[in-house]
C-alpha cells in the first residue's frame, strides 16, 4: 500500500521518544515481533497493541548493580522457536506452541566480561550457529542441548564476521 505507519514502543523515554534500539523484527502469524534491547514485544497487526513477552528465567540471574537485565543482540525464528542471544553465556528459545522459555548454555571457558552472542546463522541444512564474542562460532548441538564452540580466535572479536549470507 506504500504507506508507512510508525508505532511508539512501550519502552520510550524522554531521550528516546520512539523507544529503544531495535536489532530485529520478525513477522510471526498476525504479529510483528520486535526485539528491543531489553525486551521482546509482540505487535498485534489488527489491534495495533504491543504485548511484552515475559523475560526468560535466565534474565533474572544477570541482574547486577550495573546491569539491569538481559540485553538482547539478535533473534532468530528457527524450528518453531524464537531464539534470543545477548550478553550472557545462555541462549534462550521461546516455544511458540507451549509459550515457554528454555535456556541453553554456550559451552565456553571464556571469562571475558564482554562475552556474548552477537548473531545467529541458520543454515539450509537445519543447523543453528552463533557468532560469539570474544571467540568465533558455536553450533547448537541438540543432543547436548547446548551451543558448542567450534572455533576460537586468538585476536579481537571485531575482526570476526559481522554478517553471513548463505548462497
Amino acid at each position: 500500500t506504500n504507506k508507512l505507519t510508525v508505532y511508539r514502543l512501550p519502552d520510550r523515554t524522554n531521550d528516546k521518544p520512539w523507544g529503544g534500539e531495535i536489532p530485529d523484527i520478525h513477522v510471526i502469524g498476525n504479529e510483528v515481533w520486535v526485539n528491543a534491547i531489553n525486551q521482546v514485544y509482540r505487535l498485534n497487526k489488527q489491534t495495533k497493541q504491543f504485548t511484552a513477552l515475559p523475560h526468560p528465567p535466565v534474565a533474572d540471574s544477570l541482574r547486577t548493580p550495573t546491569l539491569n537485565s538481559l540485553e538482547v543482540y539478535d533473534s532468530q525464528l528457527w524450528q518453531g522457536r524464537y531464539w534470543i542471544t545477548g550478553n550472557s553465556k545462555q541462549v534462550s528459545a521461546y516455544d511458540l506452541t507451549s509459550k515457554t522459555w528454555t535456556s541453553y548454555p554456550i559451552l565456553s571457558s571464556s571469562n571475558d566480561p564482554g562475552f556474548g552472542g552477537r548473531q545467529f546463522i541458520a543454515t539450509r541444512r537445519g543447523e543453528l550457529y552463533l557468532d560469539i564474542t570474544p571467540e568465533a562460532f558455536a553450533r547448537f548441538d541438540p543432543r547436548r542441548k547446548a551451543f558448542v564452540v567450534i572455533d576460537t580466535m586468538s585476536y579481537d572479536y571485531e575482526n570476526t564476521v559481522h554478517q553471513v549470507v548463505e548462497g
